[in-house]
């Protein structure tokens, strides 16, 4: 009898297939296929599932997680993310913010007003 349940036990545990070796998601797997395409040391806007937004950089693409660097004003280590938790994830474009660009071009205008006014007034003997 107990050689049965021995038997019963080894084949049992090696008919199921490690956890780690299971298959991922559909909705999880594409997130996977699109951390892929993104590139390492891109940077990410992420969305989660449970309502956070995290901007950062993303280090490494794991099995079943990304290596992801938010960034913070504070420094916090790198984080894994799984892919089951992952509403959103897009690449964001290197650049100026609207605003930023918008404050430039103002001040731009202001100094060159004011360059002009300045000149203007020398050249006029007051």
């Amino acid at each position: 009898m107990r050689c049965i349940l021995l038997m019963t036990l080894i084949v049992s545990a090696l008919a199921i297939r490690p956890l780690s070796a299971q298959e991922l998601p559909a909705e999880a797997a594409a997130w996977r296929n699109v951390a892929e395409t993104v590139g390492l040391g891109a940077s990410i806007a992420l969305r989660l599932k449970d309502g956070r937004t995290v901007n950062g950089t993303l280090l490494e693409v794991r099995g079943d997680s990304i290596l992801f660097k938010p960034r913070t004003r504070v420094a916090v280590p790198a984080a894994d993310v799984r892919f089951t938790e992952i509403d959103s994830l897009t690449r964001r474009k290197p650049g100026w913010s609207p605003g930023a660009k918008v404050a430039v071009g103002v001040g731009t205008a202001v100094g060159a007003v004011l360059v002009i006014a300045l000149t203007a007034i020398a050249h006029s003997g007051y």
